[in-house]
């Protein structure tokens, strides 16, 4: 009625209530179970895990289970579902021309000012952001463990902002490039943040902010 948001397990998806008093959830294909009351929102004891194999949207955390009221687990067999995609180049008559062979779950890409890589946000168990060396065609993993995705460039190619969550919403970040420095967060307010350009100056990031609940989509600097 409040409206107010209690995060009771972190890094975990799809949860679900089962009586007498336990909460199912989904956790890297794996299907856990913790005690949890219901009126008080707490859990107690430690997690177990219930069954590995379970398919799992890594985008959404949505995984295919389901609990009868008599107690019977149903559920899909199987590993993460991901989408795979080729990245190509396409040119101003509509021809395309591959990037590289590799067909992975990519999401985003963004391409260096200097043209020699790209930044690409691959889906997978925890979405990251990677660096494709074009003509080596190497990938390097730039973020680290959590759901991050939608990569900018800085105009001088040494950051990219991406969104990251944690907590509630999702909070814009950026990374050097080389990894000689850890991610820093971009103070901003409360909600959904989706970096989208650096403005010709480099001095300031245009984003898209959702409000939480959904109910606005605004551009903010």
């Amino acid at each position: 009625n409040t409206g107010d948001r209690l995060t009771v397990i972190e890094n975990g998806s799809y949860g679900r209530y089962v009586e007498p008093g336990f909460l199912l959830y989904g956790r890297e294909g794996s299907l856990m179970a913790i005690a949890f009351d219901a009126e008080s929102l707490e859990t107690s004891g430690r997690a177990t895990k219930v069954v590995d194999g379970v398919v799992t949207a890594p985008l959404t955390g949505g995984a295919d289970f389901a609990v009868s009221p008599g107690g019977t687990l149903a559920y899909f067999s199987g590993e993460q579902v991901e989408d795979p995609r080729r990245l190509v180049w396409i040119d101003r008559q509509g021809n395309t021309e591959p990037i590289t062979d590799e067909a992975l779950p990519y999401q985003a890409a963004a391409c260096a000012p200097d043209g020699r890589s790209l930044a690409v946000d691959i889906d997978a168990a925890n979405a990251n952001i990677w660096l494709l060396e074009l003509q080596r065609q190497t990938l390097l993993r730039l973020t680290p463990s959590r759901s991050n995705n939608n990569p900018v460039w800085t105009r001088d190619g040494k950051r990219i902002a991406y969104s990251s969550s944690g907590g509630d919403g999702r909070r814009p970040y950026w990374q050097s490039t080389d990894g000689s420095a850890p991610p820093l967060e971009i103070p901003a307010p409360e909600g959904y943040w989706w970096p989208r350009s650096f403005t010709p100056d480099g001095q300031e990031l245009v984003a898209s902010l959702e409000t939480p609940g959904g109910a606005n989509w605004d551009i903010w600097i």
